[in-house]
């Protein structure tokens, strides 16, 4: 635990610091070096060492968070993200038949879509809006923070309402520590961050409560996904570069699960 709470005092302020410089770059930047760490990951799990893949993944998510954040200046991104959104589902999908089927290459490139395409969402969500992604201000309302603080307020509850209440696991075969009494501390303490943080961001309750249900609901599956994936690789955790956390697929399966969806109602709602 005390490994975990040091990893976060250091991590979260890096991650606040370009959520909250309004222009693309600061954050765009650290989503590509997640995303390749991410991929090397994946790879690890599937026990391939694609340094051809990782280079060509580096390259997509830069040409793809480019082209993403100026078309966030258009009102047809809720579309685009809905494309995005069912792309992602196809990966995510077929990344685990083919670590099923022990396809470790075809896996690895699955994975490139499964980190990649949720992660182009983030930066687009980031630069909701905005005319100019170079722009050298900060905006402490970003709508991103509907996404991450959410997310981050289900996962402390999770942990402690599972370790102090937890008696029923939720799914013994696929991660034995996760509990029911867990998963509904999770639920509610997502749902009500975004309740209380809509005001500020200027989102309506219905459009927070929405943003704060599909973050609960949809990290968690995240969540257990990763952790299918990796019982399928027999292995704890997806890496070791976070103490207490393990690798970085086990720190954002719940980002890559929930971004498009936030991105989608707040897009959606934005433009009525």
């Amino acid at each position: 635990m005390k490994q975990r709470i040091f990893t976060a005092i250091v991590g979260i302020p890096v991650v606040l610091a370009c959520v909250f410089w309004a222009g693309a770059y600061p954050l765009g930047i650290l989503l590509v070096v997640v995303a390749s760490l991410g991929l090397m990951e994946a790879a690890h799990l599937a026990k391939k060492q694609l340094p051809l893949v990782v280079a060509s993944v580096v390259a997509l998510t830069l040409l793809s968070s480019s082209g993403f954040t100026y078309v966030a200046k258009r009102s047809d991104i809720p579309y685009a993200a809905m494309f995005l959104a069912g792309l992602h589902f196809a990966s995510v999908i077929g990344a685990g038949f083919a670590l099923r089927r022990f396809k470790g290459s075809l896996f690895v490139v699955l994975s490139a879509f499964y980190i990649c395409v949720p992660i182009v969402g983030m930066i687009a969500l980031h630069q909701l809006g905005r005319t100019d992604p170079l722009t050298l201000k900060w905006n402490f309302l970003n709508p991103i923070l509907m996404l991450i603080l959410p997310i981050w307020a289900g996962d402390t509850a999770a942990i402690f309402v599972g370790r102090y209440l937890g008696k029923h696991a939720l799914a013994p075969s696929i991660s034995p520590k996760k509990t029911i009494e867990g998963s509904i501390g999770n639920l509610l303490a997502t749902a009500g961050a975004a309740v209380a943080l809509g005001p500020y961001l200027g989102f309506s309750v219905p459009v927070s409560l929405a943003c704060g249900c599909a973050c609960g609901i949809l990290g968690q599956i995240g969540d257990l996904y990763e952790s299918w994936i990796k019982r399928l690789a027999n292995t704890k955790d997806s890496g070791n570069l976070l103490p207490g956390h393990g690798g970085i697929l086990d720190r954002i399966d719940s980002l890559l699960f929930c971004a498009l969806p936030v991105l989608i109602l707040i897009s959606y709602f934005q433009s009525k």
